[in-house]
């Protein structure tokens, strides 16, 4: 089965405030500058309930386990 590609953007902060804590997130308020920089995402069905995140790339060595934990879970 073909992958199906998208991009995923970057954004800059060029400002970021802190304005108030809800009981576990941080209420925020940010002006973002939009930038034409962005990562390849390869995505591709499968028939099993096995899925498999994987990284590529000059930094994807220093990506801890538990940043694919939430992934997994919402395949």
């Amino acid at each position: 089965m073909p992958y199906i590609k998208i991009k995923s953007y970057a954004k800059i902060n060029l400002a970021l405030n802190i304005t108030g804590k809800t009981s576990s997130l941080h209420k925020i308020e940010s002006i973002v500058s939009f930038v034409n920089l962005f990562d390849d995402i390869l995505i591709k069905r499968v028939k099993s309930n096995n899925h498999n995140v994987s990284f590529s790339g000059k930094f994807s060595k220093n990506i801890q386990k538990e940043n694919t934990e939430l992934l997994r879970f919402l395949c």
